[in-house]
């Protein structure tokens, strides 16, 4: 039977200083799992693009806000399971950017959703009960 790992679970407030407290959890969950740099890499990034996204344009001016991650190594792939109760936004419908264009043609954002895709191998969206559910997955293979 596969080893199953204890899962790294966080809860934090709404503020981008947070953004801190989860690369350094990340950072050792990932050692305590032995996950390779690339797949190290892409998690961080991915997550924190997330993050930023949903503290930034979730929530308005609220503060004190809570957002759970939970990181998880189950068959063969590393699982970001995230939970904010910020406005719904599903990014799997968000327009592709045009990566073509110059950057002074570019319409701002989207860049970071966009990064976010291509650096996991799977993201998954649902609204319930009044949350959004973000889950992002990576082959440790």
């Amino acid at each position: 039977m596969p080893k199953t790992s204890e899962p790294l679970e966080l809860c934090i407030e709404n503020d981008l200083a947070q953004l801190a407290v989860v690369r350094d959890h990340v950072g050792r969950f990932a050692r305590q799992e032995n996950l390779s740099r690339e797949v190290v890499f892409a998690a961080k990034l991915a997550l924190e693009e997330l993050l930023t996204n949903t503290i930034s344009y979730g929530y308005g001016d609220k503060r004190g806000q809570l957002i759970e991650i939970r990181m998880e190594v189950r068959g063969g792939e590393l699982i970001i399971h995230t939970v904010d109760g910020g406005l719904a936004f599903d990014p799997m419908k968000a327009k592709e950017p045009d990566t073509e264009l110059s950057l002074k043609d570019r319409a701002l954002g989207g860049l970071g959703v966009h990064l976010v895709k291509n650096l996991m191998d799977g993201v998954a969206y649902r609204h319930k009960d009044g949350k959004n559910h973000v889950t992002l997955r990576k082959n440790l293979r």
